[in-house]
């Protein structure tokens, strides 16, 4: 008790070196004279001063202010951190699910959807798949048929995307794929995928292809009246 009384009055002491009071007892500034020792060296804290004409309460005040200020940037900062894991995760989901699918459903959210969830449209349907495949996956091994089709893929899935269509299903080496409305843009579409293989193949793109092998497309395409919608189980 002796050491905390002594300190709390040398803290007092040290802050009303700095002001003189004149006669009529209003408090003014006094010269430059600043205290003699600062508060973490007496092992204080705003919070430890005693009142001196409101001093205290305004020290404590601004100690409390601080303290709400770095919890609010704190607040931020996980907030900023817990969107971009969302804006991440969406992201990854799109890749399974495409936006254009849940946009046609009417769906705003990937939480959203529901079972049973589906929608009447008017919309041209790809099918797309390489002729010999059987063959070619019979003079390759596992690991060479994941290679190929994936780089084979990466060829021919963006020529899809360009004229205004998307993937539902990759099928092996096989591609279904959606266009709302007539059929022109997946006619080009088929067209440049055709395209877009023979360049990959005649500048060795592809992932290695058995000698003798003629890789090529087939493309089927309907045009029509779908509904399409959400089927599984809950």
């Amino acid at each position: 008790m002796t050491a905390i009384s002594t300190n709390l009055a040398e803290s007092h002491s040290a802050i009303s070196a700095g002001t003189k009071r004149d006669e009529s007892g209003v408090g003014q500034r006094g010269g430059t004279r600043r205290p003699s020792r600062d508060l973490t060296s007496l092992g204080l804290t705003f919070s430890d001063l005693p009142l001196h004409f409101g001093l205290g309460d305004a020290l404590i005040a601004n100690e409390a202010a601080q303290v709400a200020l770095s919890e609010s940037r704190q607040s931020l900062e996980d907030l900023r951190v817990a969107n971009a894991a969302m804006a991440h995760l969406n992201d990854v989901f799109g890749r399974f699910v495409p936006r254009q699918f849940l946009d046609a459903l009417g769906v705003s959210s990937p939480a959203h959807a529901q079972l049973g969830a589906r929608a009447s449209a008017a919309a041209t349907v790809m099918f797309a798949d390489l002729r010999n495949f059987t063959t070619l996956s019979e003079r390759m091994e596992p690991n060479e048929i994941f290679a190929f089709i994936n780089s084979y893929l990466a060829h021919v899935a963006p020529r899809i995307r360009d004229n205004k269509g998307f993937v539902v299903h990759y099928l092996g080496d096989g591609i279904l794929a959606l266009f709302e409305g007539e059929p022109d843009l997946a006619v080009r579409a088929a067209v440049q995928m055709q395209d877009a293989l023979r360049e990959a193949v005649a500048s060795g793109l592809l992932a290695r292809l058995p000698e003798g092998i003629d890789v090529r497309i087939g493309v089927g395409l309907h045009f029509g009246h779908l509904e399409l919608g959400i089927v599984g189980e809950s």
